[in-house]
């Protein structure tokens, strides 16, 4: 990235709380270099999980291939689209 006045910036986005779409992420990776997301319990500090590069790699990966969707998740069964913070019971 480059700011206004010429000096370069390497920006990562954090995001936590809530997942976020890969249609989000491609949007937030226009600007920044990388976007990641911390889970836990946010109002405790408690952090429990990070993404790292291999599950957002996976994470793009199924959301590009329909027929790997199918066997990794239950999106068929919920009928949740990508975009949809939902967690199936």
């Amino acid at each position: 990235m480059t700011a206004s006045i010429g000096k370069p910036y390497d920006i990562v986005a954090a995001f936590g709380g809530e997942g976020i779409s890969e249609n989000l992420r491609a949007h937030i990776t226009k600007y920044a270099h990388s976007a990641f997301g911390s889970y836990g319990a946010s109002d405790l500090g408690i952090n429990l999980a990070i993404e790292t590069d291999y599950t957002v790699e996976l994470r793009q990966a199924i959301a590009a291939n329909p027929a790997l969707s199918a066997r990794l998740t239950k999106q068929a069964e919920s009928g949740a689209a990508d975009d949809l913070p939902v967690q199936p019971l």
